[in-house]
C-alpha cells in the first residue's frame, strides 16, 4: 500500500469521498472485497489506520456479524475505527432507529426509521459490544 494515499472502497458514498478527494490523494478500490475496511491510509509514521463505517440499523440486525467483520478487519492494520451512523433511542422491548429525511418544505428531520422489538436486552448487547472493542 502506497503511503500519502487515501483508499476508499467502491461502495461508499461519493458525499463523503468527493470532499476527502479534495485533500488528500483517494484511490477508490474494492477494498471490502480484499478484507479491509471502509476507508484505510498510513499514518505520517507508517502505521495503517482504517475506518468501518455503520448505519446503526444494519450494526443492530447482525451484532456477531459485525463483531467478526471488525476482528478480521483488526488483523491488517495498526488501528481500527467504527463509525456508527443514525441516532437510536432505548425502548422498553428493544431500540428504536432514526432516519434523516427531507420533508417537503425542503428542510432535513429526523423520522423514526426500524425499530428493534421483542429484543429488551439488544440494548445491553450493543454496549457489551462497544466495551469489548
Amino acid at each position: 500500500m502506497a503511503a500519502n494515499i487515501f483508499w476508499a472502497d467502491v461502495f461508499e458514498p461519493e458525499d463523503i469521498t468527493e470532499p476527502l478527494s479534495q485533500s488528500v490523494p483517494l484511490v477508490r478500490e474494492a477494498i471490502n472485497s480484499q478484507g479491509y475496511a471502509d476507508y484505510m491510509w498510513n499514518d505520517l509514521v507508517g502505521q495503517v489506520r482504517q475506518t468501518e463505517r455503520k448505519q446503526i440499523s444494519e450494526a443492530l440486525s447482525d451484532l456477531d456479524g459485525l463483531e467478526e467483520q471488525l476482528n478480521r478487519e483488526l488483523v491488517s492494520c495498526d488501528e481500527l475505527t467504527l463509525i456508527v451512523e443514525n441516532p437510536w433511542l432505548p425502548t422498553p422491548d428493544g431500540i428504536q432507529t432514526f432516519q434523516l429525511q427531507m420533508m417537503k418544505n425542503g428542510q432535513y428531520a429526523w423520522f423514526p426509521g426500524h425499530r428493534f422489538t421483542k429484543q429488551p436486552y439488544l440494548v445491553g448487547k450493543w454496549e457489551g459490544l462497544k466495551d469489548g472493542l
